[in-house]
């Protein structure tokens, strides 16, 4: 395949964890992201944050855990203040 052709993949996504933030519209999302056959990548997981305008995906890891851990230090090094969503959802995980 040379660089100006592109070929469509086919992966089964399932929402393995949500989180609704108490009493406002939005979330945070864990997704499992599982490659057909005809792609030699391994099963990963996506952690989103959906703020009711759009969903974008903050952190990627090979266990859910790993995606929201990548997802604090990505929220932590693009936002300023606040707290940290993603801290939150992977502390109430841990319990």
């Amino acid at each position: 395949m040379t660089q100006n052709q592109s070929k469509e993949y086919k992966a089964k996504i399932t929402q393995v964890f949500s989180y609704e933030f108490p009493g406002v519209d939005g979330g945070i999302y864990v997704y499992e992201v599982s490659p057909g056959d005809d792609l030699p990548l391994s099963t990963f997981y996506v952690a989103s944050l959906d703020d009711t305008s759009t969903e974008l995906v903050w952190g990627v890891g090979d266990t859910p855990q790993a995606a929201l851990r990548n997802a604090i230090r990505e929220w932590d090094r693009l936002m300023e203040e606040g707290k940290n969503p993603f801290k939150e959802v992977l502390d109430q995980l841990q319990g």
